[in-house]
């Protein structure tokens, strides 16, 4: 099961990403419905990154009254692409994610390197959509 913002891999995939020694990189099994056996993996970023809505013009759609904890609009409506500092280049994982939210799910936005990608893309992986 999962949900919005949470992407599952298989275990083969874990693997490569393992030997290829990835970076950033969270993977959380996942089991099947007795709960007993390992099906695939979780996979998600070990930290977040800073702040990013400011650099990116995202404006705050809902905000909790009590702990003050923000959602977002993101990039939809956004007349330009999803920006980052040049200089946190060095400073990037293979698989990051915001540290913004932007749906009640609590999915955020990652951002893979080249390397990441190219590993996808190699295994075949089934609905990828990425941009540059």
């Amino acid at each position: 099961m999962s949900y919005d913002g949470r992407y599952i891999i298989s275990k083969e995939l874990k693997e490569v990403f393992e030997k290829e020694q990835l970076t950033n990189l969270k993977l959380l099994p996942v089991y099947d419905i007795k709960g007993i056996e390992i099906v695939a993996y979780q996979m998600e970023a070990a930290n977040t990154l800073p702040p990013l809505a400011e650099i990116n013009g995202w404006n705050v759609y809902k905000e909790c009254g009590y702990c003050k904890e923000k959602r977002w609009h993101g990039i939809y409506g956004i007349a330009h692409p999803f920006y980052i500092p040049i200089d946190w280049d060095k400073e990037l994982g293979d698989i990051n994610m915001t540290s913004e939210v932007f749906s009640d799910s609590d999915s955020r936005y990652y951002i893979i390197s080249k390397k990441m990608y190219e590993i996808l893309l190699s295994m075949q992986a089934k609905k990828l959509a990425c941009e540059p």
